[in-house]
């Protein structure tokens, strides 16, 4: 069952300036720099809060979930209705993809490549480096995976900080920035 966090879009960007606090706004300055004045497909777009920070001409989402598809149309935006775990992912000068791969464990790595197949310019992957899914606490790591259901459940396996890097790694990072709680990795063709 989805999870409050993902019911409106403002209450998600809500929560995510909770979570990340400072580090939220310098995470899309980042972005912005990465992306220019390219063509940008946000994958697992959420509140298309990056549509703030980029030319809306060039700004495309997707996302699964239904509510925030709607919301964003309705605000005149490019998106649309896509689920990452099945649909052929577009070509576009620069894909991001923010706090979404944990959701798709254990399939993480297979979403990985074809995200990087399908950047022509570059991919921007943003991923928190410590989840409070992966509590000691069961109890803790429970709560917080049911706060975390974008609709289709949340995995109990998340990576760690040393598995995200060397994922990243693998995959030819070409620069990784730490800002607040997340790793922002960028890999260019």
């Amino acid at each position: 069952m989805r999870s409050p966090i993902y019911w409106h879009p403002a209450f998600y960007t809500f929560v995510m300036k909770l979570l990340c606090a400072d580090g939220f706004e310098n995470k899309y300055d980042f972005l912005k720099r990465e992306i220019l004045d390219l063509k940008v497909l946000d994958i697992g777009c959420g509140d298309c809060y990056l549509s703030r920070y980029v030319s809306k001409k060039h700004y495309a989402g997707l996302d699964i979930n239904k509510t925030f598809v709607l919301s964003a149309q309705k605000k005149g935006l490019n998106v649309k209705m896509f689920d990452l775990r099945s649909d052929p992912v577009p070509e576009a000068d620069v894909i991001v993809l923010s706090n979404v791969l944990h959701q798709l464990y254990p399939g993480h790595e297979e979403i990985l490549k074809r995200i990087l197949r399908s950047a022509q310019k570059k991919a921007v992957v943003c991923e928190p480096l410590h989840h409070i899914a992966s509590s000691k606490n069961s109890f803790i790591a429970w709560f917080a995976r049911k706060m975390n259901d974008p609709g289709y459940g949340s995995p109990v396996k998340r990576l760690s900080e040393d598995e995200l890097l060397a994922l990243f790694k693998k995959y030819k990072v070409t620069k990784i920035e730490i800002i607040g709680r997340e790793a922002i990795a960028v890999f260019e063709k």
